[in-house]
């Protein structure tokens, strides 16, 4: 089933088969970018076209199918390492096997897993601030108000869930971000 995003379900309504899709499509547009910078020399044109043609294809919509499993997280973050190896290599860059945060830090790139994080709390805060305009949507956010002073900033009420799927639903997973730490959710 494909929603009107092109995000695709399996039959267990999880992203298996999204995931699938676009990280061949991603693995696909990295090899023609490895294809064509056989004169790039250069670390900000090399991050361009990843960051504008890569990247954004593992980010096109992760507030909805954000990866929960290891196997999922690792899949989508395999396509960042083959692009750092590829500049490390094309740029004769000297480097550790297996450790991509020297490789990190030289491009000015964050974990894919920061990114979607940020993502999430960018979604949050821009839909509470009322830059996005939803009152349904804006029904399932609960905030918490405590009857008296605490050390503990709860900014959330999230629901007990008893299934990984409504652990995972987006809103929850936004709020349990956004609990885990309320600083972080006013600097977005």
């Amino acid at each position: 089933m494909i929603t009107d995003l092109g995000i695709v379900f399996d039959r267990e309504l999880n992203f298996h088969a999204h995931l699938d899709k676009m990280c061949c499509k991603a693995f696909t547009t990295l090899g023609f970018i490895r294809r064509i910078c056989n004169d790039f020399s250069l670390v900000s044109s090399l991050k361009t076209l990843y960051c504008s043609f890569v990247r954004s294809i593992l980010e096109y919509g992760l507030i909805v199918w954000d990866p929960v499993t290891a196997c999922d997280m690792m899949q989508v973050k395999r396509v960042q390492r083959k692009f750092l190896n590829f500049a490390a290599y094309k740029l004769k860059i000297d480097h550790p096997p297996h450790d991509y945060t020297p490789k990190m830090q030289l491009f000015s790139l964050f974990t894919l897993n920061d990114r979607r994080l940020e993502a999430n709390l960018t979604f949050l805060r821009r839909f509470i601030d009322g830059h996005i305009d939803s009152p349904e949507l804006l029904e399932l956010i609960k905030f918490e108000v405590l009857s008296f002073h605490a050390r503990l900033l709860i900014l959330f009420s999230v629901p007990k869930c008893n299934t990984n799927y409504l652990k995972n639903q987006p809103f929850y997973r936004m709020m349990s971000i956004a609990n885990k730490n309320p600083s972080a959710l006013l600097y977005y």
